[in-house]
């Protein structure tokens, strides 16, 4: 579980060093983008899966839970280990796939408050 954590935390690391060269060189009012659309989504896609790092945290203090207040044995850890992994990489997979195909992606007009 450490293992997809650490995954899914370098993705996420990977979109934050990225940062606005993703984004399209059109748009005005972003610092340094040099992108373009396919780097743009590109770029949504991979911080939406990088989520995951967020459900692999719940697991792993679930697991932990279970081991210290319940006993849990370890032949019941590997069928659960399998389900945890299942569930921390389909459920972001499956919100980036809905947020590419969607047309979600993509830097917001900026609201500028005089």
């Amino acid at each position: 579980m450490f293992l997809g954590l650490a995954f899914h935390t370098i993705l996420s690391n990977l979109t934050f060093l990225v940062g606005t060269w993703a984004i399209p060189s059109n748009l005005e009012g972003y610092f340094m983008n040099i992108g373009n659309v396919a780097t743009c989504k590109t770029e949504a896609f991979f911080a939406e899966l990088s989520s995951g790092a967020l459900l692999y945290v719940a697991a792993i203090c679930l697991t932990s839970c279970l081991a210290i207040k319940h006993d849990f044995k370890e032949t019941k850890y590997v069928n659960l280990e399998l389900k945890i992994h299942i569930i921390c990489n389909l459920i972001p997979l499956v919100a980036a796939c809905a947020l590419i195909l969607s047309n979600h992606e993509g830097p917001e007009r900026k609201n500028v408050y005089m």
